[in-house]
C-alpha cells in the first residue's frame, strides 16, 4: 500500500468509539499489509478501545495477548500524544512494546512499516520513543526477518540511501521492489535518491547477469537522473571493455539514446558518451553477425573455398564494429532449418526467388547502407546512399529476397582475390573507416594485381546477367 499522507481525518484520542470504516481507514493508515485478523475485528461494531493506560499495563506486565489488533492499531497511533503527557514513561513503554514484536511478526511489521515512513520523510506517523528504542532490536529483527532488518538499520544508518541501493543491488532488484519484497511502503522518497548510487554500483564489477538489474533501475529514474546515470556509465572505464558483451543494456541505451531515436536524449549525451554508444552498438551488432557465420559453418554442408568465403567475411567486418548502428539478418529457409533454435530469434526468412542460395547481412552505416552477399553467384558487396525510400526497402520490406536486393541497385564491389584491400579502399572514399587503432589490409604487390584483374573479370561476366534477371524480377 503506498502512504501519501500521514495525516488523520479523525482525532482517535478523544474519540474512543469509532465505526469499522474509520478503524480500517486508520488500519490502512498505519500500513499493515495484513488485515485477516482486523477484518475479523472490525465488523464488530461498535469498537471501544480501552485507555492507553490500560494498554500498557498489560504489554508490561506480560499479558500482550489481552491486547487486540485494534488496540495495538490504536495504541501505536496515539503513543507520540500520550508521551508528551506521560514523558517519563515514555521510553521503558516504548521498548515493551519492542519486545513484544520481537515475538509477534504482525506487529513488527506494522512497527517496521512505520520506521519506513518516519524515515522516508512522514516524520509524524509513529512516536519519537517507539524511533528512539528501535535501535535497541534491529539485530533481533534481523535474525527473524533478515531483509526486513537489514533495510530498517540502513534507513536509520549514515548514508541511509547509498545503503539501501547496496541492499538492492544484493538482491538485483530495484530499491522499490526490495522494500516491497520485505512488506514496506516502496513509494517512499529515498527509493529515488538510493537510484542515485545503482549506475556506480554497477560500473564496480559489471556482469551480465546485474544488466537485468540496472535496466530495471533506469527505468525507474526520474530523467535528469537517468540521464547522468546513463553518461556514468557509458564513459566509465571499468566497463568500456564490457560494453559490448552486455546485450540488453546496449538494446536499452540503443532504444531510447541511440542517434536514430526520436527524441533528444542523445544531444543530452557527452561526445565521449556518445562515442561510447556508438562502440557498443556496433559491437553488439557484430556479435549477431559473427554469430550467424559461425553457425553457418558448424551446419552448412558447403565446400572449403565457400567456408572460406565466410570466413574472410566475419573477418572483414569485424574492423567495423565501432560503425555500425543496426544490423539485418537474411537467411534462406534451408539455413534457418539447420540453425539452432536459439539463433532463431535474430534473424529473418529471406525469400525464395531462384537465386544459389546465400546469406545476407544488411549494415546500417548512418550515411550509407551495406549489403553483404555472404555466398553463391555474384557473392557481392552493394553500398546505398541513405534515402527514406532505401531504408524502407532494406529495412521495412518484410519480402526481401536477393533479386529484389539486386534490383536496388547501388554500387557493387567484388570478393576476388586480394578483395579486402580494394573494398577497405572503396569504403573510405564514402566516409566509412575502419575501427580506431585497426589494421588496414595490406597493399598488394603490383605482380598481384594481375591475377586479381583475372578473376574480376570472370566476376564481371557472372554478376551482369544476375543483374538483368534482377531488373526484369517482379515480385519484390
Amino acid at each position: 500500500m503506498n502512504i501519501k499522507s500521514p495525516s488523520f481525518s479523525f482525532n482517535f484520542a478523544k474519540e474512543r468509539h469509532h465505526t469499522s470504516s474509520q478503524l480500517h481507514k486508520l488500519a490502512e493508515k498505519l500500513g499493515s499489509d495484513d488485515f485477516a485478523e482486523l477484518s475479523t475485528l472490525i465488523n464488530i461494531e461498535p469498537f471501544q478501545a480501552r485507555s492507553i493506560d490500560e494498554i500498557l499495563i498489560d504489554i508490561q506486565s506480560g499479558r500482550a495477548n489481552s491486547v487486540s489488533a485494534l488496540e495495538w492499531v490504536y495504541l501505536i497511533h496515539i503513543k507520540q500524544e500520550w508521551d508528551r503527557e506521560n514523558l517519563s514513561q515514555s521510553v521503558c513503554t516504548s521498548k515493551a512494546i519492542w519486545q513484544v514484536a520481537i515475538s509477534d511478526s504482525w506487529l513488527c511489521q506494522i512497527l517496521c512499516w512505520q520506521l519506513a515512513l518516519y524515515y522516508g520523510d512522514y516524520q509524524q506517523v509513529i512516536a519519537t520513543s517507539l524511533v528512539q528504542c528501535s535501535a535497541e532490536f534491529i539485530q533481533q529483527i534481523q535474525r527473524i526477518k533478515p531483509l526486513l532488518g537489514s533495510i530498517i538499520q540502513a534507513l536509520s544508518g549514515n548514508q541511509p540511501d547509498s545503503n539501501l541501493a547496496k541492499i538492492a543491488h544484493a538482491h538485483l532488484l530495484t530499491p522499490q521492489e526490495v522494500l516491497k519484497q520485505a512488506q514496506l511502503p516502496s513509494e517512499i522518497a529515498i527509493t529515488i535518491h538510493a537510484l542515485e548510487y545503482v549506475a556506480d554500483i554497477f560500473c564496480q564489477n559489471p556482469t551480465i547477469e546485474q544488466v537485468n538489474w540496472i535496466v530495471k533501475c533506469l527505468d525507474k529514474m526520474m530523467m535528469e537522473q537517468q540521464i547522468k546515470a546513463v553518461e556514468y556509465i557509458l564513459t566509465h572505464r571499468k566497463i568500456q571493455a564490457l560494453g559490448g558483451t552486455l546485450t540488453l543494456l546496449v538494446e536499452w541505451l540503443q532504444r531510447y539514446y541511440g542517434p536514430r531515436t526520436t527524441g533528444d536524449l542523445w544531444h543530452q549525451l557527452s561526445n565521449h558518451a556518445k562515442q561510447a554508444l556508438r562502440d557498443w552498438i556496433g559491437s553488439v551488432n557484430y556479435n549477431d553477425f559473427a554469430n550467424l557465420v559461425s553457425n553457418l559453418l558448424d551446419v552448412l554442408q558447403i565446400k572449403d573455398w565457400e567456408r572460406n568465403q565466410l570466413r574472410r567475411r566475419r573477418e572483414f567486418w569485424a574492423k567495423y564494429t565501432n560503425r555500425f548502428q543496426r544490423i539485418r539478418i537474411l537467411v534462406p529457409q534451408d539455413s534457418i532449418d539447420l540453425c539452432s533454435d536459439d539463433f532463431m530469434a535474430d534473424i529473418e526468412i529471406l525469400k525464395r526467388d531462384g537465386s544459389s542460395p546465400t546469406e545476407v547481412c544488411i549494415f546500417d552505416f548512418g550515411s550509407h547502407f551495406v549489403v553483404e552477399f555472404f555466398r553463391g553467384g555474384g557473392s557481392e558487396t552493394r553500398l546505398f546512399s541513405r534515402t527514406n525510400e532505401i531504408e524502407k526497402q532494406l529495412f521495412g520490406s518484410h519480402k526481401l529476397s536477393v533479386k529484389c536486393l539486386r534490383r536496388l541497385g547501388g554500387e557493387v564491389h567484388d570478393h576476388q582475390y586480394l578483395w579486402q584491400f580494394h573494398c577497405e579502399q572503396w569504403l573510405r572514399g564514402k566516409g566509412i573507416c575502419l575501427n580506431p587503432n585497426t589494421f588496414p589490409a595490406r597493399k598488394p604487390e603490383s605482380d598481384k594485381e594481375f591475377d586479381r584483374e583475372r578473376g574480376l573479370a570472370r566476376w564481371r561476366s557472372e554478376i551482369m546477367p544476375l543483374e538483368a534477371e534482377a531488373r526484369a524480377y517482379q515480385d519484390c
